[in-house]
């Protein structure tokens, strides 16, 4: 996993970045 992808996981943003949140989430 990248650090960048670790962040986003990490941080539970509502942004265009949720489709990502949300599968890990």
């Amino acid at each position: 996993m990248n650090l960048i992808q670790e962040k986003l996981y990490s941080k539970p943003s509502a942004s265009s970045n949720n489709k990502t949140g949300e599968k890990k989430n």
